[in-house]
């Protein structure tokens, strides 16, 4: 079999498989705990982010968030309106969602959330309280408005084509998406999701990873999904954060070797040491792996 219809394949597998994502999705995020664990890792350093940067959102007439592979539920992008709302500029957010199936962004657009126990479960641990349902429905009530008129991408993140686009979002979100793409095709997606980001925007990032002893388990762990074995592609948090490390200061990056890591960051600045006197943002701190 040839790379072309290879790559065929492994696109119309994974559209089958999203479809059907009362399998997929409630599997990945009901049973895998550290889904709902990175997730709220991420989105309390999102709140870091956002306070420390409050004056600037503020001033801006729009906050930009592009949640690149959303899945059904946009699970992330949920908990970075939560906190965006503690600060009442709910009103400034547009959304963007890229996905390569319309029926994700479709459900998305209409808040067909399946996953509200997984929202439940981060909700508590940001909060410390339990989401009643009469509280999840105001939620969704707020955010409904910013979903349905989300501008929706079906393209798949290697093949987006930027152009006058480049650095046009304050924030871009990358959960659990990269180990669909094929290792020819990741560093290119990777290159996509950094271009939409503003200079010093945030980068939120979690993905799974396992050990190589633990890779064919963690493959054969999901045959009841029927996916063929070539189609998952974790890779090591090493090789992320050498190609990352270039463009983006990073804030924090947490792994268990057998289940997942969250990165976060900020889109770099590159300055010109002539002009300004000092070197260019090369500081990397909290890393614990």
């Amino acid at each position: 079999m040839g790379k072309r219809d290879l790559y065929k394949l492994i696109d119309e597998t994974n559209k089958r498989r999203f479809i059907n994502y009362n399998c997929y999705n409630i599997d990945k995020m009901g049973n895998d705990r550290f889904v709902s664990d990175t997730i709220y890792m991420l989105s309390m350093e999102f709140r870091r982010y956002f306070s420390s940067n409050e004056k600037r959102f503020r001033e801006q007439e729009t906050i930009k968030i592009v949640d690149i592979g959303p899945a059904h539920g946009a699970i992330g992008t949920c908990f970075f309106l939560m906190i965006i709302n503690e600060f009442n500029l709910l009103d400034k957010v547009q959304l963007c969602l890229i996905d390569p199936v319309e029926e994700v962004i479709n459900d998305n657009r209409n808040i067909n959330f399946p996953l509200k126990e997984t929202i439940e479960l981060i909700y508590k641990k940001l909060y410390g309280k339990e989401l009643d349902s009469d509280e999840l429905n105001k939620l969704f009530h707020l955010f409904k408005n910013l979903f349905n008129n989300a501008i929706g991408v079906k393209e798949k993140i290697q093949c987006f084509k930027a152009g006058k686009k480049n650095e046009t979002y304050d924030v871009s979100i990358c959960t659990f998406s990269l180990h669909h793409i094929h290792p020819d095709h990741k560093s290119k997606a990777l290159k996509v999701v950094i271009d939409l980001l503003k200079p010093k925007g945030f980068f939120a990032f979690a993905d799974e990873w396992f050990g190589e002893n633990y890779y064919e388990q963690f493959l054969l762990g999901r045959n009841h999904i029927q996916d063929p074995i070539p189609f998952e592609f974790p890779e090591s948090p090493e090789d992320l954060i050498q190609r990352l490390k270039q463009k983006i200061s990073l804030i924090k990056i947490i792994y268990d070797e057998k289940e997942a890591f969250m990165l976060s960051g900020h889109k770099r600045i590159f300055e010109d040491k002539r002009k300004t006197g000092h070197y260019p943002d090369i500081d990397y701190f909290n890393i614990d792996i």
